[in-house]
């Protein structure tokens, strides 16, 4: 049992391999927004039109897309939830307009 939880937590982040897993993914996180705080949370509007985006893409573009862009988003969605939720961080002012 113990070498059953040593294992668990020993897992390191990854980004999802294809562009549908990775888009699905985002719009599992996008129904869990919902869920929580209805369609007026603005984190889920940005979400939603993201995935909006993302479908919009040409099929061959998503399956050239690499991991470095993809974790890029997911870097940007992480720091966008944590303001969301709270945590004020100085490195949103970069993402701004």
């Amino acid at each position: 049992m113990l070498a059953d939880i040593s294992k668990l937590t020993k897992t390191s982040a990854s980004v999802l391999a294809t562009a549908a897993d990775f888009i699905q993914n985002l719009k599992g996180f996008g129904n869990l927004l919902y869920a929580l705080f209805t369609s007026t949370s603005p984190l889920f509007k940005q979400l939603k039109d993201l995935g909006k985006a993302l479908d919009a893409y040409n099929p061959k573009a998503l399956k050239q897309m690499t991991n470095k862009v993809k974790g890029s988003i997911l870097w940007i969605i992480n720091l966008q939830s944590r303001h969301f939720f709270g945590e004020k961080s100085q490195f949103l002012q970069n993402f701004s307009s």
